[in-house]
């Protein structure tokens, strides 16, 4: 048995039951396999468990534009699927669904200011979710988000449904989704192919 290795002005020393012998580094080598031989676990480094990444999930292009008592988010994803909208009074949306191939999809927003839930609208199209958020207050907002900070890449102003606040009245109340826009027998008001958030889940059921 041996009891203690150890290395002295490049000599290796081994204590065993066999008392004291002094090796050379080269020859030492043939008695460290040996040594390993003996201890079938010597020398072996232990496998670390992997851990598996979760797949994060992506965020989908969204586009913004606002009213005076409404801001639209229209969110670009074709043949979504498990489209889930949550909103809370102080600000807070949320958006989750499933790609064409199932890939998830999600984001979450702090608008700039209050919101009425009740009474947001949601339109699902083949191309694209639109969402109508309903404002606490009839007001512009500086920006979309409540943080002053530059928002995400995937964030964008909607300049084909943008409006100045002087050319309100000329805009339509509800902008049509692209394939309203492409279309001439979908044309859609204010209340047409909508559903109410608290409907939606209802929708989703059937």
């Amino acid at each position: 048995m041996l009891n203690k290795i150890s290395l002295v002005e490049g000599c290796w020393i081994i204590k065993g039951a066999f008392g004291r012998k002094t090796f050379g580094g080269r020859t030492f080598k043939s008695m460290e396999a040996q040594v390993s031989n003996n201890n079938p676990t010597a020398g072996k480094k232990k496998k670390k468990k992997k851990k598996k990444k979760k797949k994060k999930n992506r965020q989908p292009e969204v586009l913004w534009a606002q009213r005076s008592d409404k801001v639209y988010l229209t969110i670009s994803l074709p043949d979504a699927k498990d489209v889930s909208v949550k909103s809370e009074p102080e600000g807070f949306f949320s958006f989750s669904a499933n790609g064409a191939q199932g890939e998830p999809f999600d984001f979450n927003l702090e608008l700039f200011g209050p919101i009425v839930p009740e009474n947001n609208k949601v339109h699902i199209g083949l191309r694209n979710i639109i969402c109508s958020i309903h404002k606490e207050k009839k007001v512009w907002w500086k920006r979309l988000l409540k943080s002053q900070e530059k928002p995400a890449p995937y964030i964008k102003v909607d300049w084909n449904k943008w409006c100045d606040e002087d050319d309100e009245s000329e805009k339509s109340d509800w902008p049509a989704s692209d394939e309203e826009e492409n279309s001439e027998d979908d044309e859609s008001d204010d209340e047409g192919g909508l559903l109410y958030l608290p409907d939606l889940e209802k929708a989703r059921g059937k």
